[in-house]
């Protein structure tokens, strides 16, 4: 239930069987959840090779129970190709501190990957410091996820633009797919 302050809390009788938790989906013989009924991925899909997006595969499979649903969001590949991403320049200012960050992408269609890289400026008391970082992200298309769910035994209940209740359209970047597990998959 809403509790106010734009979070929730959950009725006393469920709150003994929720956990809430953060995972490295990448380290080998990390902490890993068993038998959940929901996962959530807000995130995360989008940054992963080919390769470490199979051993989080079947790190989901071997979390969820039979019937456990899996829900997490991605760039939808038709809109970014549609509207492929663009330099962007944000600025914040407050208490005497300015940010300025710089976005520069650049698109490889042929891994279904961007490169983001970033220069952010911090100008306080009168000095200025840089940060560079690069980011890669992937965007997705509907026949590889479905290639994800049957390969995993998942079955695609809803497949729906970020925050709409409706399909993406080529006007939709972000997308979110929600999947329940229905065999054994590669576990």
């Amino acid at each position: 239930k809403p509790a106010g302050d734009g979070t929730y809390t959950s009725r006393s009788q469920l709150r003994p069987r929720v956990l809430f938790s953060k995972l490295d989906l990448l380290a080998p013989g990390g902490k890993q959840p068993m038998n959940c009924d929901l996962i959530l991925c807000r995130n995360v899909i989008i940054y992963f090779t080919d390769e470490a997006k199979a051993g989080v595969q079947q790190m989901l499979v071997r979390s969820l129970r039979p019937g456990g649903v899996l829900l997490f969001d991605f760039w939808y590949g038709p809109a970014v190709l549609r509207d492929p991403p663009a330099v962007r320049v944000r600025r914040l200012e407050s208490g005497g501190t300015r940010i300025t960050r710089i976005s520069e992408p650049a698109l490889f269609m042929e891994s279904n990957t961007v490169r983001v890289d970033f220069e952010m400026f911090v100008e306080r008391a009168g000095h200025c410091s840089k940060v560079e970082e690069s980011h890669w992200m992937r965007y997705l298309f509907v026949p590889e996820l479905d290639r994800f769910f049957a390969d995993s035994g998942f079955e695609r209940e809803a497949f729906l633009a970020w925050r709409k209740t409706e399909a993406p359209s080529v006007d939709d970047w972000y997308a979110c797919v929600v999947a329940r597990r229905t065999g054994s998959g590669l576990a």
